[in-house]
C-alpha cells in the first residue's frame, strides 16, 4: 500500500502549500508552508488526496433508484434542481456510497471551480487521485457537533453530507437564524488564535481545542485515512493515473516471468496442435450428428451453421409471438397489484417489451418490478426522471 499525501489546495494563496504524508494511519511527515519543488519531490509514488475548501461544495442527500452510473449522471441534476440555484450545465456532480437503497450522498461544486483546481495542480506537475473538500475531514458523532475554525472561517459538520460554513465572527448570528435543533456537545477545533467560546450561546456542552493553523490538516489526514467518503474526480473529470511500482521490488518477477513466457512460447504451439487434433475429430462426428438429427432428409453435411441459424431465427419469432401475451397478462397483474403506478405507453418490437410508466414514488416503481421479476420476467430499467411530484421511468421485458 502506498503512502499518502494530504494536500491543502487555497486557491487564495497559491503558494506557499502545505501537507502531510502518512503510512497506515501514522504521521511521517507535515509540511506547513513549503515550496512547490518540495512538494514534487515529496508527492512522488504517492497516492495523492487534494483537499479544495469547503465553502466551494455543496454537500447534499437524495433518493434515487439504482441505476447504472451513466443513467445516474444524467438523473442528479433533475433530482437536486430544486436545491440549486445556478444553471445545471455549469455544475459537475459527484456521488458517494449508498447509505440505503435509495438514499445517495452527492457533492456539487462549480466545473469552473475544479478546472481552476486541476489547471493549478498540473502547473505543479501533481496529478490527484481524490479531491473532496476539507470539511469531511472534521469528526462525525452522533447528536453532536465538531467546528473548524481557520482562517476567519467557521465549517460546521451535523451530519454526513450536512456542513454549514460561515465567516468565524458571524456564526453565532448566523446560527441563530437558521432552524436546527441544538445538539447535544459541540466540539471546537480552533486553528486561527482566537477563542470562538464567547461566540457560541447555545444551551449544550462546549469544549473547545486550540491547536497551531498547521494541526487543521493533520487532523483532517487522520481522519479520512480510511477510503475517502466521497470523490470529486468522476465522470468527466476522473483521472486515470498510472502507478508503477519501484523496478528493485519486482525485478524478480519480472525474471520468472520472462522464463515461463519463453518457455510457453515454444511449447504452446506443439502442445495446442495435438490436443486440438485428438479433439477435432469428436467434434466434427458431434456436429454430423446433431446435423442429421435436426435435418433428417439430408445425406451430407453442408453448411450446418447456417442452417441451424436459420431454423433457430424461425423458431424464435414464433416463441416471441407467444411470450408477448404472456409479458402483457403478468404487466396487468402487477400494475393491478401496485398502487400508484401507471402505464402510459407500451411497445413490442424484436422480442423486446418497452413500458413507459409513472409513478408516485421510487417504493412503488420497486414494488412493480420486484413483481415482474417474481414472474420470472428479465427487467432492465432503461431511465428514470422526476416530474413534479412524479417518477417516470422506462423499462424493458426481454
Amino acid at each position: 500500500m502506498r503512502d499518502k499525501l494530504f494536500l491543502y489546495l487555497n486557491v487564495k494563496q497559491e503558494t506557499p502549500v502545505s501537507w502531510v504524508i502518512t503510512r497506515a494511519g501514522e504521521v511521517l511527515e507535515s509540511v506547513y508552508l513549503g515550496s512547490v519543488e518540495m512538494l514534487k519531490s515529496s508527492a512522488a509514488e504517492k497516492e495523492i488526496i487534494v483537499l479544495v475548501p469547503p465553502e466551494d461544495v455543496i454537500l447534499a442527500m437524495t433518493e434515487l433508484p439504482k441505476m447504472s452510473q451513466a443513467r445516474l449522471r444524467q438523473a442528479l441534476p433533475f433530482a437536486l434542481e430544486e436545491q440549486l440555484i445556478a444553471d445545471l450545465e455549469t455544475l459537475h456532480f459527484a456521488v458517494g456510497k449508498r447509505q440505503t437503497t435509495s438514499e445517495l450522498p452527492v457533492a456539487i461544486v462549480a466545473r469552473e471551480k475544479i478546472q481552476t483546481w486541476l489547471a493549478l495542480l498540473k502547473s505543479w506537475q501533481i496529478v490527484p487521485d481524490s479531491l473532496l473538500p476539507l470539511s469531511l475531514g472534521l469528526p462525525l458523532e452522533e447528536n453532536g457537533w465538531h467546528i473548524a475554525v481557520y482562517d476567519e472561517v467557521a465549517v460546521i459538520r451535523l451530519g454526513l453530507m450536512q456542513v454549514i460554513t460561515a465567516e468565524a465572527v458571524h456564526l453565532s448570528s448566523w446560527l441563530a437564524s437558521l432552524e436546527i435543533s441544538t445538539p447535544s456537545f459541540i466540539e471546537i477545533h480552533n486553528y486561527s488564535g482566537q477563542s470562538l467560546m464567547p461566540a457560541l450561546t447555545m444551551d449544550c456542552d462546549r469544549h473547545e481545542e486550540m491547536d497551531a493553523p498547521k494541526q487543521l490538516l493533520i487532523d483532517a489526514a487522520k481522519q479520512l485515512q480510511a477510503e475517502p467518503p466521497i470523490n470529486l474526480l468522476q465522470g468527466d473529470f476522473a483521472i486515470k493515473k498510472s502507478k508503477f511500482p519501484r523496478m528493485k521490488k519486482i525485478e524478480k518477477v519480472i525474471k520468472y516471468a520472462a522464463i515461463v513466457w519463453m518457455a510457453l512460447l515454444f511449447l504452446y504451439p506443439t502442445v495446442s496442435y495435438f490436443i486440438l487434433q485428438a479433439h477435432l475429430g469428436k467434434i466434427d462426428d458431434q456436429i454430423a450428428e446433431i446435423y442429421h438429427r435436426q435435418f433428417p432428409q439430408s445425406k451430407l453435411v453442408i453448411a450446418p451453421k447456417l442452417r441451424m441459424q436459420e431454423k433457430l431465427q424461425k423458431r424464435a419469432a414464433q416463441q416471441g409471438r407467444s411470450h408477448l401475451f404472456v409479458w402483457l397478462a403478468d404487466v396487468g397483474k402487477g400494475l393491478a397489484d401496485s398502487n400508484g403506478v401507471s402505464l402510459k405507453r407500451i411497445d413490442f418490437q424484436n422480442g423486446l417489451l418497452t413500458m413507459e410508466l409513472t409513478a408516485v414514488s421510487t417504493e412503488a416503481l420497486t414494488h412493480f418490478t420486484d413483481y415482474l421479476t417474481q414472474q420470472g420476467l428479465s427487467v432492465k430499467q432503461q431511465s428514470a426522471s422526476l416530474t413534479g411530484s412524479r417518477m417516470t421511468a422506462s423499462m424493458v421485458i426481454e
